[in-house]
């Protein structure tokens, strides 16, 4: 049985999985060693997300010059109606990835190939993909600086900072603390550590930035009061 359009609407604005996500190094600090890190996804990411919801035959793009600029439209079929539905949106003039930020580095005109797959990008986020990395808020991270003086990498494993994306991650930076620290306090069937986990994964916290808020977070003891904790990292989250 085919998707209604409401259902391939919804699998277009299904989160994106953290492993699809890049960072963009943007204010590089040569002195310092770091760089603004900025989440992106690239145009595969968007070609994968639209062949899984509409399938391969279910959506199209078209370019076209508008008022002088140029503009890339995705066009979606509505299973129900065969008609087509169309979101425009047009290239920006700073880079939204790695390779256009490595073409500017050395003074390469960014050409009309790049604002196609930035318009590309633009027109997804219209429809709801990729949507979510604007709740990912830009954080400094330290990077290392290659020969000619440019980014060289992030200092991190990876070509990206080291993100706790994972409970896994989450915990292994509590366990660095004396076991008396770990929480032992239950909201219903759910732990407070475990709500903590959470909302540390949906700010996309570093380690450090973890530990940060766990250490900050100790009440008597020495013991980490999760309460404080949860309630620090709430106030961190975007406004609804």
């Amino acid at each position: 049985m085919p998707k209604t359009f409401e259902e391939v609407v919804k699998d277009l604005t299904a989160k994106t999985p953290p492993t699809e996500i890049r960072y963009l190094p943007q204010s590089l600090d040569k002195e310092n060693r770091t760089a603004l890190a900025l989440a992106y996804i690239d145009a595969r990411f968007v070609q994968d997300r639209l062949d899984e919801a509409c399938g391969p035959f279910g959506w199209q793009t078209q370019v076209e010059e508008i008022g002088g600029f140029l503009c890339v439209g995705i066009g979606i079929l509505n299973p129900s109606t065969l008609d087509w539905v169309w979101k425009w949106d047009t290239g920006a003039d700073e880079p939204t990835e790695k390779a256009d930020f490595d073409d500017e580095a050395d003074g390469v005109s960014v050409g009309g190939k790049s604002i196609v797959s930035r318009g590309f990008k633009r027109a997804a986020v219209q429809w709801g993909i990729g949507r979510d990395l604007y709740d990912i808020r830009p954080r400094r991270r330290q990077c290392r600086i290659n020969q000619r003086g440019k980014f060289g990498g992030w200092e991190q494993e990876g070509s990206q900072p080291a993100v706790a994306r994972s409970a896994q991650d989450v915990a292994q930076v509590a366990q660095q603390a004396p076991a008396e620290q770990q929480p032992a306090s239950t909201n219903g069937d759910k732990t407070a550590y475990q709500e903590f986990n959470d909302l540390a994964k949906r700010l996309q916290w570093s380690r450090e930035e973890i530990n940060s808020c766990l250490q900050s977070s100790k009440g008597e003891g020495g013991l980490v009061d999760y309460g404080k904790a949860i309630a620090a990292a709430k106030k961190q989250l975007p406004p609804e």
